[in-house]
């Protein structure tokens, strides 16, 4: 499989997931402010030129996954590639970022109007590729470590952003100069994680392993980035950059339910480690991603229209939107488990050449087409939708899709059912009881500014946290093993 030696992996599922949850908590203070200082320091036009950029230059990042898919696997298992994983990434970057270049002047600047935007956006690219390599590999083997990724990014971005701000009318170009820092800063991080376990030359015969193989990440990929930027390209094409700019602010809002993804991240590599699903570590990603994803579910729709007004109140026009979006996060969040799990526990890629049949009639092939299917839904359901509903139409539109996603999954991935019999009914249960006290307590408080509205979103945490452990043994339990490992690894 490759050349470098072979080491034994050990990962702890929930421990790994609820550091790097509580990281990314701990950096959404810190990225919740940055997104509201640039919403609030740029123009709404340029606020929605910022989200289309990036939606160009997302086209750009289908490859990005041909190595890390295949390279985090190997690295999983205990075969020393890391090095070789960041060069062939960094080569493909490279790649993608000069077709970018030759092709902003001919097309995407009809379409952008700002020509130096898209140079600064271009060096995006490259940047991503780097730190989906050197993440991918921190979280292959010691997810925990991926915890400060997103405190390093948006401290940095945010300390910039206001410094530039200082001396000088804040722009689009110096925002995103910001972010790019940010990441930079992390790939150094990453970069010194790494580099006790960096192979001292880079095993060409991995590359060409991984490269035999790269249709089906790419196949991933391709589909993932349709689906993922199509809507709110179709969205600003549909109606207007300020209508985008006002869908954006409660994408952003939206995706804080997804940062609970993260508390099943170390899933995967734990398969890959012992070799099969376990049974309670599927259950242990069930309780700790119901754990915080139902309050933030019911805390988001309870102060929807003052979440919205942080960003300011010229965003309202998003609140249709944001209560759908929530549930199709939640929705998809909660089946990321049993997809992750059946994707994990595929051993097809296990043996040094893999012939191509073997990779069509794999658990990794069907997930990735139904991607496809989704996307061609979600299509449908826009055009339809947006022009006769507006925002309202396009957040229906992406609930609908994840829905049909389920279904989907339901219907030609049978494993996922295995997966499904370890969700703990009773503790989601006692999730949702908590979650509707503190909704109650929530709709009782007085409305005010962006600070008053931090404090009912600290109320309504120490409320749920509270009540939740009042009424669940369980989450009693997870909650002193998470201290005691906390105490134990950092006091």
């Amino acid at each position: 499989m490759g050349e470098g030696g072979e080491r034994k992996v050990r990962v702890r599922v929930r421990l790994s997931g609820l550091l790097i949850f509580l990281g990314k908590v701990l950096a959404l203070f810190t990225g919740f402010a940055f997104s509201v200082y640039a919403a609030r320091a740029l123009s709404k036009d340029e606020y929605g030129l910022w989200f289309l950029v990036m939606s160009l230059v997302s086209y750009f990042q289908v490859a990005q996954s041909i190595m890390p898919y295949w390279g985090g696997r190997d690295f999983a298992r205990g075969i020393d590639v890391a090095k070789t994983l960041v060069a062939a990434n960094l080569m493909i970057g490279a790649a993608m970022w000069l077709l970018f270049l030759s092709l902003s002047p001919l097309v995407f600047v009809r379409a952008v109007g700002d020509m130096l935007a898209l140079m600064v956006a271009s060096l995006f690219i490259p940047v991503y590729y780097v730190e989906r390599s050197v993440g991918t590999a921190i979280g292959a083997r010691w997810p925990h470590k991926l915890a400060p990724r997103d405190i390093i990014i948006d401290v940095v971005k945010l300390i910039l952003v206001v410094a530039l701000a200082a001396f000088t009318p804040l722009k689009l170009v110096g925002v995103m100069l910001a972010v790019l820092a940010g990441y930079v800063c992390f790939i150094g991080y990453g970069l010194a994680v790494l580099r006790p376990v960096l192979e001292r030359r880079v095993e060409i015969g991995s590359v060409r392993r991984w490269l035999s193989m790269a249709w089906l990440p790419l196949y991933r990929e391709a589909g993932g980035l349709l689906t993922s930027a199509s809507d709110a390209l179709l969205v600003g094409l549909l109606m207007s950059p300020s209508s985008l700019a006002s869908y954006g602010v409660a994408l952003s809002i939206a995706g804080t339910l997804r940062l609970t993804s993260s508390l099943y991240l170390a899933l995967g590599p734990k398969i890959f480690s012992r070799g099969a699903v376990d049974g309670a570590d599927v259950a242990n990603a069930y309780k700790a991603t119901l754990m915080f994803a139902v309050p933030i579910l019911v805390g988001g729709m309870a102060l929807a229209p003052d979440l919205i007004k942080i960003f300011g109140v010229r965003y309202l026009e998003g609140l249709p939107a944001l209560v759908l979006l929530l549930l199709s996060a939640f929705m998809e969040t909660l089946w990321g488990i049993p997809v992750t799990a059946v994707v994990a526990s595929d051993k097809t890629d296990a043996e040094r050449k893999v012939p191509f049949k073997s990779l069509l009639k794999s658990s990794m092939f069907r997930v990735h087409t139904l991607t496809y299917l989704s996307f061609a839904f979600m299509v449908l359901m826009l055009l339809a939708l947006v022009p006769r509903y507006g925002l309202m139409g396009a957040g229906l539109a992406l609930l609908l899709t994840s829905a049909f996603g389920s279904l989907t999954n339901l219907a030609f991935l049978p494993r996922t059912r295995e997966a499904w019999r370890f969700l703990p009914a009773r503790f989601m249960l006692e999730c949702a009881s908590a979650s509707a006290l503190m909704a109650a307590l929530l709709s009782f408080m007085p409305r005010g500014g962006t600070l008053h509205t931090l404090a009912l979103i600290a109320l309504g945490a120490a409320a749920y946290f509270a009540v939740l452990a009042a009424i669940s043994s369980e989450a009693r339990g997870m909650m002193r093993a998470l201290w005691g490992e906390v105490a134990r690894r950092f006091l």
